[in-house]
Parts: structure tokens; sequence; C-alpha cells
């Protein structure tokens, strides 16, 4: 649903997908460093994303999950809590 590049590593892809039955049981977000040839799965504790975006620096992921936002560091991820 979401495909996003890194600026200053432009073989580096982020892919977020939502869960479609039947075709892809479970969507998530996926990380490529070739281009978008092959893909790793993040791992997110979220069924699927609808929206991602990266940081300047690059070093944050933010995620738009059906559970809520989720921010994904340098191997860790935490769900960020709503402000009022």
């Amino acid at each position: 649903t979401d495909l996003v590049l890194d600026p200053r590593s432009p073989a580096t892809v982020y892919a977020g997908a939502s869960s479609l039955p039947g075709i892809l049981p479970r969507g998530g977000v996926f990380e490529s460093h070739d281009g978008g040839q092959s893909f790793n799965d993040l791992r997110l504790p979220a069924s699927g994303a609808l929206r991602l975006a990266l940081s300047p620096s690059g070093r944050l992921l933010h995620a738009a999950t059906p559970i809520g936002a989720l921010v994904r560091g340098f191997r860790r991820t935490s769900l960020l809590e709503p402000r009022e």
C-alpha cells in the first residue's frame, strides 16, 4: 500500500502491505537493500501498514497500522502514544 525510498541510500526501499485474505494473508512492512529485488519482513507487531514515512536522517521508519502508529529505529520498534 505504500513505498518509501531512502534518499541517503537509493538501493534501500521500504514497502508497506495490508493483509489480503487468500493473496497476502499477513501484511506488514518489508525492507530491501538491493533496490527491491528481495525484501525482508521487519516483523512489526501489526497485520499491515497503510502509510510509511522515513525521518530525514533515515534512522526512523514510521508506519501507520491498524493498531496505531509504530516507529522503528535501530533494531527496536515502539508504539507511539496518541497526543492530546
